[in-house]
Formats: C-alpha cells, sequence, structure tokens
C-alpha cells in the first residue's frame, strides 16, 4: 500500500511540474522574437517627411569660375524643380581640380559627374575611373561636337567625355602703346621684335613686351608661336628675355594691362570678355598665315566607373549640354558653346571671324593626347617661368620642349616643309 501510495504521490508531483514548466514554453513570448517583430514594423512604416530626402542624391563636383559657377547653380536648380531628383552640385578651385579629382577617383570617393579639362580625360580613362558615354549619342548627336574636342575625349575606340564648352587663347594687345613705337600691328616676324625691344629699352620704366600665366603650358607655347613660328626662336628669346613677365594669378596680367604696364599678354577668349577695358585689341595667337594648330580649352561632363546612377547622371549632362542651355551659357558667361552648327556669325556675333573659323574647322589641338600630357604642360609652364627669371639656362628649357616634342603632330598641310627635322625650340 505505501508503494501504491508513493507511486500517486510521484505521479501528482511530476504533474504539477508539466504545468508549471508549460506556460514558460508555450505562452511566454522569447524577448529575441520580440526584437525582431519591432524591426520588421519599424521598415515597413513610411518614415514622415519630404519624399524626395529619401531618394539618393546625384554628386556633381565641377571647376569654375565663380560666375560661371553661378549660371551652372541657377540651371541646376530649376533641373530639380522639373525632375523631382536632387542634384548636390560642388565646386572646387580650378588650380586644385585636377589634383583632388585624381585623387578622389583613386580612392573611389570621385562625385558621380565631374567637370574635367578635355585634356585631362585621356589620363582619367586610362586609369580605369570613368565610365565610357558612347551609347550618349546617336548617329546625329556624336558629329554635334566640334571635331577636335571630340578627338580629345576619345581613347581605345570609345567616348569618355560629353563637352561642355570651348575657351580659345587670345593676344590681347594695347594698341596706344604699339602707337608709340610707330607701329600699328604687332610684328609678325623676329626683326619687329627686335625692333620692339630696343625701343622699349630706351624708354624710363618701359612695358614688358608680353606676359602669361606660367601655370597653363598652352599660353607658354601660345607665346612661343606668336613670337616667330617660322623662325629661329632660340635667338629671339635670349634677347627678349628681360622684357618677358610670368605670373601664377591671371589676374595680375589684366591689371598690368590696365595700367599700361604690357604691351600684350596671352589669355583666353572668356577672360577678355570678362576683363577688358579701355582701347584694347585682340587676335589669334596663331597668326592663320602659318597654317598650324590653334589651342583652345574646353571642357567635357565625365562619369565616375564608381557610380550607382548613371541614368540619373547621363539625363543630366544631357539637360546641361542642350543647344538652349550652351547659349545661355555664352550669354551669361561668355563660355563658347561645343556644338559646331553654333559656329556662325549671327550665333558668335563677338567672337572675331578668323578664331571662330579655325575653331569650326580643325581637328586637333597638334599636339596628341597622351596620359602624361597634363604633367608635361605643368612641367613646360614652371620651367619657362625659371627661364624668364634667369634662374635656368635656355638649354634646359629647350630639353622641356623636345619632350613635348615626342607628342607633337605635325604639320596638317603636307607641303609645309618648315616643321620637317625642325625642333619644337625652333617651331613650337
Amino acid at each position: 500500500m505505501s508503494n501504491k501510495r508513493n507511486t500517486i504521490m510521484l505521479f501528482v508531483m511530476l504533474l504539477l511540474i508539466l504545468l508549471l514548466l508549460t506556460p514558460m514554453n508555450g505562452v511566454t513570448p522569447n524577448r529575441n522574437t520580440e526584437k525582431r517583430e519591432q524591426d520588421t514594423n519599424q521598415i515597413a512604416v513610411e518614415p514622415s517627411g519630404d519624399s524626395t530626402e529619401r531618394e539618393e542624391k546625384l554628386s556633381v563636383s565641377v571647376n569654375l569660375e565663380p560666375d560661371q559657377f553661378a549660371v551652372l547653380q541657377t540651371m541646376n536648380q530649376q533641373y530639380m524643380r522639373e525632375h523631382q531628383v536632387v542634384v548636390e552640385l560642388s565646386n572646387t578651385y580650378p588650380e586644385d581640380a585636377y589634383q583632388r579629382y585624381a585623387e578622389q577617383a583613386m580612392l573611389g570617393d570621385a562625385a558621380d559627374v565631374m567637370l574635367l579639362q578635355s585634356e585631362w580625360v585621356n589620363k582619367f580613362a586610362v586609369s580605369g575611373y570613368l565610365l565610357p558615354v558612347d551609347s550618349y549619342f546617336s548617329g546625329i548627336a556624336a558629329s554635334e561636337p566640334l571635331d577636335w574636342i571630340m578627338n580629345q575625349v576619345k581613347w581605345n575606340g570609345y567616348i569618355w567625355g560629353i563637352p561642355k564648352d570651348v575657351d580659345p587663347y587670345i593676344l590681347v594687345w594695347n594698341p596706344k602703346l604699339l602707337r608709340e613705337s610707330s607701329m600699328d600691328q604687332l610684328p609678325s616676324e623676329k626683326e619687329g621684335w627686335i625692333n620692339l625691344e630696343r625701343h622699349f629699352a630706351k624708354l624710363p620704366n618701359g612695358p614688358y613686351l608680353m606676359a602669361a600665366d606660367q601655370n597653363d603650358g598652352y599660353q607658354i607655347l601660345s607665346l612661343l608661336r606668336r613670337l616667330g613660328s617660322t623662325g629661329d626662336v632660340s635667338t629671339l628669346l635670349e634677347s627678349l628675355r628681360p622684357h618677358l613677365y610670368m605670373t601664377k594669378d591671371s589676374t595680375t596680367l589684366w591689371e598690368m594691362m590696365a595700367r599700361g604696364e604690357v604691351l600684350a599678354i596671352v589669355s583666353t577668349f572668356s577672360a577678355w570678355q570678362q576683363h577688358h577695358q579701355g582701347e584694347l585689341s585682340i587676335e589669334a595667337v596663331n597668326p592663320a598665315q602659318n597654317g598650324k594648330s590653334y589651342w583652345a580649352r574646353s571642357q567635357s561632363f565625365v562619369i565616375s566607373s564608381k557610380t550607382r546612377l548613371e541614368k540619373e547622371a547621363k539625363d543630366w549632362i544631357q539637360a546641361m549640354t542642350t543647344s538652349k542651355v550652351q547659349e545661355e551659357v555664352f550669354q551669361e558667361s561668355k563660355m563658347l558653346p561645343s556644338l559646331k552648327y553654333m559656329y556662325t556669325p549671327s550665333s558668335l556675333p563677338a567672337l572675331p571671324g578668323a578664331i571662330r573659323d579655325r575653331l569650326a574647322q580643325m581637328t586637333d589641338l597638334g599636339i596628341k593626347n597622351s596620359p602624361s600630357h597634363v604633367q608635361e604642360m605643368k612641367k613646360l609652364g614652371h620651367v619657362f617661368g625659371q627661364y624668364v627669371q634667369n634662374l635656368v639656362p635656355l638649354q634646359t628649357l629647350a630639353l622641356q620642349l623636345e619632350s613635348l616634342e615626342m607628342d607633337t603632330i605635325k604639320s596638317v598641310d603636307p607641303h609645309d616643309e618648315s616643321e620637317k627635322g625642325t625642333s619644337t625650340m625652333v617651331n613650337p
């Protein structure tokens, strides 16, 4: 009997234990399960606020002068209103742009869209920093930009940039100073420059003959070309060196012009439109009669190879490069259009006809667009600045010019024998 009672008591105790444990395993919610349910609810709930704040932002980085950037900002604001997208627009100081863009691209931190000098595009494409943009051009659209710009943004059979604008190099000179030396036009040969040098050497505090910005290698080449494209520039340079002026601030050049401290400066058309005052004249830095290439700046939009917003980038770029937009940019900031058909007297009345025709007709800048080109041009400006200050001999400058000569395209005129077998020092 005792055994039976013990068995019953044991059964009752086991039943009680089972009843006590059942709620903990079957009813009480697990805390981890509760947390997962709360997280799921948070994702599913639509957050409050403007829906545009939740969209991914297209980042665009440019390197423009303040007035040019202001024009682009206005256009970007209109684009965002019309397309209900968010576009973050930032501006980098032009002189810092190349190094900054290269570093950002190398680290994978580049903006979705960048505005590069067209001569930079080759280096960025070779380095794998860009996406090709061939698909952005239809058969007709591909022929609309100026030929020489399109050749700058091509590499390895692909197109890597969409041209935005153009800024040709010009020579600005002071007719009043020239008349005082009994001349009406700037010299086109060595003897004329020597005569001018002798005249200014006699004057107390006489003006410089010519000045340029040494940060821009194309300005240096333009200066050398204008001093004598068919003569022995080496001898002439040694005579004129004390009368040449180099600066790292282009604004200084215009201030010197206003004070009558320099006869002529190498500049760009947009700078002329912005700064010129009083009686000044302009002409192409490379006389048309010598048949050689003419130099100009251009800028092109490119797309980072790291972007996740390629379609948005394409749409934005196409909106910022239409003929209507380029015409408005010219009116507001004096940057010339990149579209070939706009180079007519009625479309660009302020642009001298000789310069307008050359920009429309040429196919290249006379120098191959190699990955090392940007650094070589920068070094040229530095070396020339040292030469003018009498810190390095003429031979050092000659060697730097010879390094550029390896990338120099010979004259497009096959009958022009003057370039064959000559060094860049003699025939830049």
